[in-house]
């Protein structure tokens, strides 16, 4: 291969390598954008005592989803796995990672009601899911 043709290749990897960046950049000012604008629209349909919004352009809509953590300390994830053992779920769920537990944390909530507490488990704060739909 020729200098000439490896100078090339780097010129071509130099002019990527700025543009990806300006399109991250981007990117980022969009996803500030987007974030600004779901939280103002939240606020005004809360105020409204409503979780979505239909018009010509879409619907955007908002729910709070629970999130449930594994337990980091030793004496706590033994009382979840003994829960689990309870329940007859420990060999599908020996390997719990984050979408397994909030799975089975919303499912739980679901049949035994919002107070009921998973053993062992704490549950983290409710995320905001947002969703727009054309």
């Amino acid at each position: 291969m020729e200098v000439k043709q490896v100078d090339e290749m780097v010129e071509k990897l130099r002019v990527a390598t700025q543009k990806r960046k300006e399109i991250e950049r981007d990117l980022s000012e969009v996803k500030l954008e987007i974030g600004l604008l779901q939280g103002q629209l939240k606020s005004i349909l809360e105020d409204e005592g409503r979780d979505s919004y239909k018009c010509p352009s879409g619907t955007f809509s908002y729910k709070y989803v629970p999130t449930f953590r594994v337990p980091s300390d030793e004496a706590n994830r033994e009382v979840f796995f003994q829960h689990l053992k309870d329940e007859g779920l420990f060999d599908s769920m020996i390997t719990v990672h984050s979408a397994t537990i909030n799975s089975y944390g919303v499912q739980v909530k679901e049949e035994h009601g919002e107070e009921y507490k998973i053993p062992g488990i704490d549950q983290g704060e409710d995320r905001i899911k947002y969703s727009f739909r054309k």
